[in-house]
């Protein structure tokens, strides 16, 4: 099969930058044989010393085309909230998180997580970064209670015994894929599933559904079949039916695959908000560098299952 053009639909929206890196040099090798390629992506920033021209396009038509790269599409560093409104999170309190030498393998895949610890504070943001494989998902997966550290010690909200299932309305757990948490026919009812599960009665539905769908800038989508929406808006209705049970620690995996730099910011805006009003917990575990390097307390770099140094902060 020797094909003379390919077209790619956003194929680095699950890529960290060795990966990003390493499907660059493969297409410049198959341009340079003469293979046209054809690559529609929200984040050009990889592409930049491939791509001879740029064709964007703005619902369902194309606006321009540009022999030079559109700013407005490079994932560049930029300020999800006005500096003045930025809160700290809050210090001194008793932690919501509380781990120690934590461990988990995987059996016949080597170690998961390898003597890790953390604290997390009241209302604090923190950003653990690194690339993929490294621990970051097995991480939060046992924050959440989906799973269990072979060894060390876990307390979460001052809870020292967490069972699956244990935490549900107070820690919440936002996919990498929304569509793997997303199954309701209609968007409302997507937000308050899990209303229902905690047993509130339906007023109290319906005014944490309009509340939770208001911040999340989804509030025209309620009537809507989730599965049909974009991605970006999938990721906003997941985020919404997480932070209706109004959960004191919010745990986002990758959030910003499959976002443009807009929904990146918007995104970081959102999570701000909840803190600034709700004194939420929040981490982000991602192999991509935050769009706003101010937003997060701290940032954990993580390698191999272990936290590799400490910036922004300490442990």
């Amino acid at each position: 099969m020797h094909p003379g053009i390919i077209l790619l639909d956003e194929p680095t929206s699950q890529l960290d930058r060795k990966g990003k890196e390493n499907l660059c040099s493969v297409l410049i090798g198959l341009k340079r044989q003469g293979i046209s390629i054809i690559i529609a992506e929200h984040n050009i920033e990889p592409f930049v010393g491939l791509v001879d021209r740029y064709f964007l396009m703005d619902d369902g038509r194309m606006k321009a085309v540009l022999d030079t790269p559109p700013d407005q599409y490079r994932c560049a560093k930029h300020s999800s909230s006005r500096e003045e409104s930025r809160q700290s999170g809050t210090r001194g309190g008793t932690p919501v998180i509380d781990a120690s030498e934590l461990c988990f393998c995987y059996s016949g895949n080597g170690t998961g997580l390898h003597d890790l610890s953390l604290e997390v504070a009241p209302g604090e943001l923190v950003h653990i970064y690194g690339e993929n494989g490294c621990g970051k998902s097995t991480l939060l997966k046992i924050l959440a209670g989906a799973l269990q550290p072979d060894s060390g010690n876990l307390r979460i909200l001052e809870k020292n015994s967490i069972a699956a299932g244990g935490l549900i309305g107070t820690v919440a757990l936002l996919f990498q894929n929304p569509q793997r948490q997303l199954f309701e026919d209609s968007v409302y009812d997507e937000v308050g599933f899990t209303l229902k599960r905690l047993g509130l009665q339906q007023n109290e539905i319906d005014a944490r559904v309009k509340s939770a769908l208001s911040a999340c800038e989804t509030s025209h989508l309620a009537e809507r079949l989730p599965l049909t929406l974009s991605f970006g808006e999938q990721h906003r209705v997941a985020l919404a039916s997480i932070i209706a049970p109004d959960p004191r620690i919010l745990l986002l995996d990758e959030p910003f695959a499959g976002l443009d730099p807009e929904q990146r910011l918007r995104l970081l805006h959102i999570l701000s908000s909840l803190r600034d009003s709700r004194g939420t917990s929040i981490i982000i575990a991602s192999h991509d560098p935050l769009p706003d390097p101010e937003w997060a307390d701290r940032i954990i770099p993580m390698e191999d299952g272990k936290f590799i140094s400490k910036l922004n902060g300490h442990l």
